[in-house]
Order: structure tokens, then sequence, then C-alpha cells
């Protein structure tokens, strides 16, 4: 009796202080910065790149205000640009495939006594490269003809090996029994480090980052 009225209490946890499991989502990204053209470019138009992510993370209660989360995920970023020029259209798509390390600390916004809980997280993240593809197609502008140049060739060494950047998201945690969470998330990714190797390869982009938007959820357990 004494600890079903601990638990049930005003000073009952949401979930235990300490817990980890998986997540899993939907990923939008693309890259923002300064672009150098050729002269014969007429126009460079760039499009998001739509994947899954998957990783693991693990949350920490300070109090029943804060808290710390940190995470491993793998997820594709990249984007697909339409080069025009006056004859042909190059469709060219980079997939860049990092294992990411996000650090945040979470801002609870309902008391740990409530079924549902929202929370607001910020922090930094780390990525580290794992290899990049690239996809390139020549459309005829006269005929509207499309042929394949080239088909998933390496380009990891035109880009640099470690991105840092900044999240910061929200969520909403469902309280499934005393140490079982489910957690839905919204969080949004902005580079802060150049992303190309151009000592290595002088290409197109002279000073881009990396941008992205997570939709997902995540299944956690208490300790």
């Amino acid at each position: 009796m004494a600890k079903a009225q601990n638990i049930s209490g005003e000073n009952m946890r949401f979930y235990s202080n300490k817990f980890f499991g998986l997540n899993g989502g939907y990923k939008i990204s693309n890259t923002f910065g300064d672009v150098l053209l050729k002269e014969d470019v007429i126009k460079e138009n760039y499009h998001s790149v739509y994947a899954f992510y998957i990783g693991v993370e693990g949350v920490f209660d300070i109090n029943n205000l804060l808290g710390i989360k940190g995470g491993v995920v793998w997820g594709p970023q990249g984007l697909e640009t339409n080069t025009i020029f006056e004859d042909i259209t190059l469709k060219k798509k980079i997939i860049r495939n990092y294992i990411e390390l996000p650090i945040t600390l979470n801002l609870k916004l309902s008391k740990s006594t409530t079924f549902l809980r929202s929370n607001l997280f910020a922090g930094p993240q780390v990525g580290f490269l794992i290899n990049a593809d690239e996809d390139i197609l020549e459309i005829d502008n006269q005929t509207n003809i499309s042929q394949v140049i080239i088909e998933k060739q390496d380009v990891t060494h035109k880009f640099n090996k470690v991105d840092f950047g900044f999240t910061l998201g929200s969520s909403f945690d469902l309280n499934l029994t005393y140490r079982l969470v489910l957690s839905f998330n919204l969080r949004g990714y902005l580079g802060l480090s150049n992303i190309n190797n151009i000592e290595k390869e002088n290409i197109n982009f002279i000073n881009t980052k990396n941008l992205g938007l997570f939709i997902g959820t995540s299944l956690l357990f208490g300790n």
C-alpha cells in the first residue's frame, strides 16, 4: 500500500529517470549556403531529398523540469539539383550517409504526473560521414529525352568527414506504463560547418551546410 501511494502521489515521475530505446522516422534534407555557378549556366534549382532514418537514444532526467537526451542516428543527407544550360538540363542527386550524434537539453512543459507530456529540446549535433554517392541524368531541352550519365558514383572525397551543427525540436511523450514511453518527435537541424572539401575537389558548391527535418517516433524503456 505504501508503494502504491508513493507511485500515485504528486512526486511520481512520468517515467523512470533513466531510459533507453529505439527511434526512427522520416527525414527531409537539403543544403544551403554559397554556390558558384558556371558562366554558361542559365539557372540552377535545388530540391530536398526524402528518406527514412533509424537510431537509438537514451534520456536522463535531471529533475522534474530538465533532462538530457543523447542518441546515435543513421540517416541520409542530400539534395537534388537541376542545372539548366541552353541545350540540356543536368539532374544531379547527391546522397551523403552520416552517423549523427545529437545531444540535447530537454525542457519539460507539463508536469511529470500527467499521462501526456510535452517537451522542448535543443543542443549540438555532430555527424561523421560514412560515404557519398552521386547520380547524374542528362535531359535534352528540345526533345525531353533523358539518359543516365553517372549512376552511383562514389564522391566521398568531395566532402568533409565531420559535420557540426545545432538541433532544435519538440516531443510529446505518451506514458504507456510506468517504465514504457511512446514519444512523437519533430526535430530540425541547422548545419554550422562547411560540408565541402574544396581543397581536394573544385566543385560548384563553395560553402554549403546541411539542413534537415526529422519526423519520427521513439519507443523508450526505463530501467
